[in-house]
Formats: C-alpha cells, structure tokens, sequence
C-alpha cells in the first residue's frame, strides 16, 4: 500500500526522476512498454506514491507498466574484459585486483623487510599488537586499512623459517599449520613470546614445550629443523617455487579464475589482426549491437537483414551463419577444408574452422 504525499512532493520526485532518465538512459535505466523519446512523457504520468513500497512501478492492466532499473549488472558487462586470452577474455587486468596486488605486496614488505617505513609502521599501529591481529580503527591512516584488507590474503602465505628464533612464538606461521594462537585460541599463553625462548642452545626445549602445547604438537614441532642463530628468521612466500614474493603470484591468488575456453582462446591468433579477433570476440559474447542485443538495454528495434531475399530478423547467429550471404561465405571457404555448412550453431562452426 503506498504513501500518501502532498501534491507538491509528487511533482518534484516527478522532476527528479525526469532528470535521473535524462543523465543516465538507457544504460543505467530501462523503461517496459514505451519508446526511449517518448520517456519525459510517461515519467509525468507516474503516480509517485505507488513508488514508495518497491524500487519499480507496476501499474493497472488499463495503464502503462514501467520498471525502473536503477543499475545494470556491473559484472556482466566487465568480467568478459578482465579474463585472461585462455579463459575467453582479451587479456586486461582489472585494475581492483592490481590495486589488491600492490597491497599485498605492501604486506609483504612490512612484515618482511627491515626499513625505517617499516619500523615506523610498526612502532605507530603495532606496538601493543602483533601486525596479524591489529585492526584498523578509526583515525588511522588510509595506507594501514589497505594493508590491513590485504592482510588476509597475504599473512596465510607467508611462512618462517627459525634460525635464531626472532619471530613470534604464537603469531608468526613457522611451524606450517598456521600461528598457534589460531590453532589454540583457549590457550592462555604470552603473546610476546618468541620462539628462541623455547630453544636450548640450537634445540627445541621439549620440557619447556610440553607446558604449553599438547603432546602431538610437540613431537610435530621436535622435527622442525632450526637453522644458523647468529641469523635471523626469515620469511618464505609459499606460492612460489623458490619462496620469493611475486606480484604475479599475488594476483593469482586473488583474480577470478574462470575454466578455458578452448573456442575463444582461438579467437587470438597471431596471425590475425587485433581487429578481425576483436570483432570475432564480440561477436562470440554477443557485444555486438544487434537487436537482440539493444533489447537487453530498454532499446527494443524491428531491424531487418537486408543481405537476404527475404528479409529476416537481424541477429547475429542469422547474419553470421543462417543469412544466405553468410551460408555462401561458409561454403565457399568451408567445402575445400572438410567444413560441412548446414547453418549450425556458430561456435560449432568456428571450433570446426
């Protein structure tokens, strides 16, 4: 049941939305039932308390239905684009998954490497907290909430090797099953703790260990090997081969990984132009403006093949594959290469070709 406003509010949620269509159609919004010039019209015919129960209008059978779509499927129409060659996109990278990268790599950094940024760091956000558990609080620096985000992506990947035992016995993942706080939240210990405090002149101190972590633990932790403690511990990206940190890693392990497209990763050949593969790749997606395609953006049109004898509905598997000119190309180059043209599906013919 909808809200009953005074006259003057009607009108100027009228002009408001009769401003909205103007700036943002007909990507940001689709109108049922009428023609895209005809829009101004129809918005002063809204009755606006009837919009406040639901974000569309649905009208009487005796009156016009409108459905106002306030945005589009972002994902829909960026994904296609940000996919690797080999999964069916053109190769570029989606810019949130770099600046996700970079973070990570910031990460890295901080909790790896000995630098007055990063002693500076820790000394402002991490002196009464270990850098995996701080949070990001109000008033702190947008750089640290970055690093923070990137935190759970980049802190499970990075492991410690013990030499002298400089890293943190509970919060630090040097025993490969991640730190043992996680593993043992119940457990009262030290968060100040340091592994070398339970390492007796270049051994595990098993009576030591036995206070304060289960008996499976400790015979786990006995076969770690500890390393020369004249150096200090040091940091392993488990991702890589040779342990070194990569931006290449990182975004793999964050971008959306799609399954191969075996007919798309063909589209990109290097013997063809950029442009020949551009058009096939729309085309294969159906990013090309035909009138199914503009229908999808409130832009519904009666086109016409004119290429035919009799003129049929303009779509892209008819122009690509069911036209007669199509049908003539098919089998002109088709027929000496074994390549059976009967007006099938058009990735079936291209993955044929």
């Amino acid at each position: 049941m909808g809200l009953d406003f005074p006259a003057a509010w009607n009108e100027q949620i009228r002009h408001v939305l009769v401003e909205f269509v103007d700036r943002h159609n007909p990507v940001m919004m689709e109108i049922e039932a009428v023609t895209l010039p005809e829009h101004r019209q129809l918005l002063h015919t809204i009755n606006v308390s009837e919009v406040t129960d639901q974000h569309a209008l649905h009208s009487s059978p005796n009156q016009l239905q409108v459905v106002l779509v306030m945005q589009k499927d972002e994902e829909a129409l960026i994904l296609p684009l940000v996919l690797l060659i080999y999964e069916g996109g053109i190769g570029i990278r989606n810019m949130d998954d770099i600046s996700k990268t970079l973070a990570i790599k910031r990460w890295w950094r901080f909790r790896t490497n000995q630098s007055l940024w990063a002693d500076f760091m820790k000394a402002k956000y991490c002196h009464r907290a270990h850098p995996s558990v701080k949070a990001w609080t109000f008033g702190n620096s947008q750089a640290w909430k970055f690093m923070v985000n990137a935190r759970e992506v980049a802190e499970p990947n990075i492991f410690w090797k013990i030499n002298s035992g400089s890293c943190n016995m509970w919060w630090d993942n040097w025993c490969e099953k991640g730190p043992l706080a996680n593993l043992f939240p119940d457990h009262v210990h030290n968060n100040a703790a340091k592994v070398m405090d339970y390492i007796d002149v270049g051994n595990w101190n098993m009576n030591k260990l036995r206070e304060n972590l289960p008996e499976h633990v400790v015979l786990y932790i006995a076969n770690i090997p500890i390393g020369d403690a004249n150096d200090n511990d040091y940091a392993v990206w488990n991702i890589t081969q040779d342990g070194q940190y990569t931006n290449s890693s990182a975004w793999q392990s964050i971008r959306e990984v799609r399954q191969k497209d075996g007919i798309l990763s063909k589209v990109w050949h290097k013997c063809l132009t950029f442009k020949i593969s551009f058009l096939t790749w729309r085309m294969m997606l159906k990013k090309l403006p035909f009138d199914e395609v503009l229908q999808r953006f409130g832009n519904p049109m009666d086109t016409k093949c004119l290429c035919c004898t009799i003129p049929q509905n303009e779509s892209i598997q008819h122009v690509f594959s069911d036209s007669e000119m199509a049908k003539h190309i098919w089998n002109y180059f088709g027929n000496p290469l074994g390549i059976n043209h009967q007006g099938g599906n058009i990735r079936i013919l291209f993955n044929a070709w």
